[in-house]
């Protein structure tokens, strides 16, 4: 007869290598799915415009692997702003390095890198003493807002 200490043994080493080999299909998954990452341009802009709530054209998606971690190459990015603003956003390259095991754990993209090539950021339109006194009253300016979703 088997001790129960030998039983739980076997059943904790079995656990182990089934999360092992998981680990290992994602990891392959990935890897042949994210060369594909332009087919997903459109569901990409539609996430980040949904999460910051502003408009967001990509020309071109590139997925790879940096180091240990998937990366995303998000190339001519550019921010499409309501009528009112005049801050504009735009970006030659954004690249995007994920930390795999951390995303894992909180099921949700967590950015390991964030490097930003030719970033092209115009604020002079923001009158910044009246986005001064519009953050300590409850009505914020809407310039602030898009500032901070940016």
């Amino acid at each position: 007869m088997i001790s129960s200490l030998t039983r739980l043994g076997r059943m904790v080493l079995w656990l182990l290598i089934s999360v092992l080999v998981v680990l290992a299909l994602l990891v392959t998954l990935l890897r042949v799915l994210l060369p594909e990452m332009n087919r997903f341009k459109d569901e990409i802009q539609h996430w980040v415009s949904d999460g910051t709530q502003i408009q967001w054209v990509v020309s071109d998606v590139r997925g790879f692997w940096r180091n240990t971690h998937p990366s995303l190459s998000l190339e001519g990015v550019q921010a499409n702003l309501p009528d009112g603003s005049q801050i504009q956003f735009q970006a030659q390259r954004v690249d995007v390095e994920f930390d795999l095991l951390q995303s894992l754990l909180q099921r949700q993209p967590v950015v390991a890198n964030l490097i930003i090539h030719q970033l092209n950021l115009d604020i002079r339109s923001i009158d910044w003493l009246a986005l001064q006194q519009a953050e300590s009253n409850p009505s914020f300016n809407s310039q602030g807002v898009i500032l901070q979703r940016i």
